[in-house]
């Protein structure tokens, strides 16, 4: 069984973003947060710190919606999926 889930980001909401993706049940999100935390702060940090230095080329970043696809937990919704609605 699959689910939809909407990803709430933005340090503030000010800059919030909601990424909506598609995710089988058995995918345990907060375990696969935390794997992208620690590919943020060991990974993604250090190449930027050496990118800085013009040690290494610029790492490429990808936010937890885009890293769950990569890595094949979920997949991005579509219109299928879900219908967005502003009730301005």
């Amino acid at each position: 069984m699959t689910k939809l889930v909407a990803i709430l980001g933005g340090g503030d909401w000010t800059d919030a973003s909601v990424e909506h993706v598609v995710i089988n049940d058995d995918v345990d999100l907060d375990e696969q947060k935390l794997l992208y935390d620690n590919w943020y702060k060991t990974v993604y940090h250090v190449q930027m710190s050496e990118w800085a230095d013009g040690k290494v080329k610029k790492p490429e970043w990808f936010s937890f919606s885009e890293y769950l696809v990569k890595n094949e937990f979920a997949r991005k919704a579509n219109e299928n999926d879900v219908v967005e609605f502003f009730d301005d």
